[in-house]
């Protein structure tokens, strides 16, 4: 952490978190998602990294319809819903269409599921990139730069001056 005129600057805030675009593989060929980390506190009181947020996931598999909804027909609570085994079992691609007009996908769901039955095998970060919004009035990222000369390494990327309700709402926007 860094203290300096009553501002702290800290990678364990709200206002921190890294960006990762990262190889993955479905079905032999691989593909790049991002997936973006924030730390947190585990249960023991330990600092973690935890995934907060993937994009990328819904570009890459096909049959993933986000908009459509299915129409459940508004008298199947009377029946024990008995039409709903047919709507799931046969017609397994339109399966998120049955969620409530009130839900939206979540890539991050979907990943972590399509990790843990392995269907994707997760392959490495190719990169990452720190966003930062804790200062009050700015916005700024940081990356790695590997150079041959004195001015490679972690150096800022992007740097914004910005309104406070921009610089408050950053972070979520980045992952949705």
């Amino acid at each position: 952490s860094i203290i300096s005129n009553d501002v702290v600057i800290s990678d364990f805030d709200s206002f921190f978190i890294a960006e990762c675009p990262s190889l993955v593989n479905i079905d032999n060929k691989d593909y790049e998602v991002t997936l973006f980390m924030k730390k947190n506190v585990d249960m023991n009181g330990f600092e973690r990294w935890g995934i907060c947020g993937v994009k990328g996931l819904f570009d890459i598999l096909s049959g993933i319809d986000t908009e459509s909804l299915s129409s459940i027909n508004p008298a199947e609570n009377n029946v024990n819903f008995i039409g709903l085994s047919d709507l799931i079992n046969q017609n397994l691609g339109g399966v998120f269409s049955l969620r409530s007009q009130d839900i939206d996908l979540d890539e991050l769901s979907i990943f972590l599921t399509l990790l843990w039955t392995e269907k994707i095998k997760f392959k490495h970060v190719s990169k990452i990139k720190y966003h930062y919004s804790g200062i009050p009035g700015w916005v700024f990222n940081i990356e790695y730069f590997p150079k041959e000369a004195f001015n490679g390494g972690w150096l800022i990327s992007h740097l914004q001056k910005t309104t406070t309700e921009v610089r408050l709402s950053y972070i979520s926007t980045l992952t949705k």
